[in-house]
């Protein structure tokens, strides 16, 4: 898109944000009218099960005008299609999980618009505030209506959108991402368990440096003008943010083919909520030089416990590849 027309659009969604106040219904109307004039064609009744835009990875964050910077969320990637006033839940992969995610569902079906297609991220949150995807995951995994309706209170979820992809009977994905989120902004909450997912001009360095620092997985760079395309793009990248960590070696796995040593190593870490008992946190198994391998694992059998289990609490891996050593070894992780 030109500049000055770029430049022109963005006056008109800014001059546009007066008229919020009389009305739901006017607002409606007023955002179909700029849509209208922005670009956005009509037909937009099946936009919920559009294959999604998909950010390309990059290794390193930058900074440079013309971008914006979202935080990357560690969740599920969901379509909400709001139209006919019977939300839809769409995961990336085309599938309905509407079931799953009740409280989204409900939340979806109480915006007073007549028809809305949100792209955006489901998560949930720990003690923390911050996304907790293991916690998520324990939300996906339920099958029956009652565990879902109590998973909704007891792991409340919240749907982060980030982009607009129809309203009001218009396709909307040709339009600038700056003006399809301004757009955006002015129909949700900016509370409750669909938000508003905001973003930083420019400062991408600044916005990773920051995203690291709270643990979060990382940021997404879009282009302010790029219009929604499914698939793959280079308008969109995908930084995750580097952790680096002290583990404790707890077991390991048996190698597979003619791998040396170990397949895995089972790492734990101290967990201030659990009376600072040792925790299961997972297991890496690449970075290992063939020597690495044979030499920890020498370490290995000297701690290993054979008539003990895990020495560790929480859920562990089970079965007869799986072994456990005594908690005496710490491993530096990145990851």
């Amino acid at each position: 898109m030109p500049e000055r027309l770029f430049a022109q659009n963005l006056f008109l969604v800014e001059t546009r944000k007066v008229v919020v106040g009389r009305s739901r219904v006017w607002l409606e109307a007023e955002i179909v009218s700029l849509a209208r004039e922005l670009g956005a064609a009509g037909g937009s009744s099946d936009l919920g099960r559009v294959d999604v835009m998909l950010a390309t990875a990059r290794e390193k964050p930058f900074t440079t005008e013309g971008w914006v910077f979202e935080i990357k969320y560690d969740g599920y990637r969901l379509i909400a299609d709001g139209a006919g006033g019977q939300p839809v839940l769409w995961s990336r992969n085309g599938n309905d999980i509407t079931a799953t995610f009740l409280d989204i569902a409900r939340a979806a079906r109480g915006l007073p618009y007549g028809s809305l297609v949100l792209d955006g991220e489901v998560v949930v949150h720990d003690e923390a505030g911050l996304p907790s995807f293991s916690r998520l995951q324990r939300r996906g995994r339920l099958q029956s209506s009652s565990a879902i309706a109590r998973a909704a209170l007891d792991l409340p979820a919240v749907f982060y959108a980030f982009d607009l992809l129809a309203f009001g009977g218009l396709d909307l994905r040709d339009l600038p991402l700056v003006a399809r989120k301004d757009i955006l902004r002015e129909l949700l909450p900016t509370v409750g368990p669909i938000r508003y997912s905001d973003h930083i001009e420019t400062e991408g360095q600044a916005m990773y440096e920051q995203v690291t620092a709270m643990r979060l997985e990382g940021i997404v760079a879009k282009r302010v003008d790029s219009p929604y395309r499914s698939g793959r793009s280079t308008s969109w990248y995908k930084i995750r943010a580097v952790r680096t960590d002290d583990f404790v070696g707890v077991g390991y796995t048996d190698p597979k083919g003619d791998r040396p040593g170990f397949g895995a190593l089972h790492l734990a870490q101290y967990a201030h909520a659990n009376h600072g008992e040792l925790v299961y946190a997972g297991s890496v198994g690449t970075g290992f030089s063939d020597d690495m391998l044979a030499e920890i694992m020498v370490s290995f059998r000297s701690l290993e416990d054979f008539t003990g289990g895990p020495p560790i609490g929480g859920s562990v891996p089970k079965g007869p590849s799986h072994h456990w050593v005594r908690p005496e070894l710490v491993a530096e992780v990145r990851y």
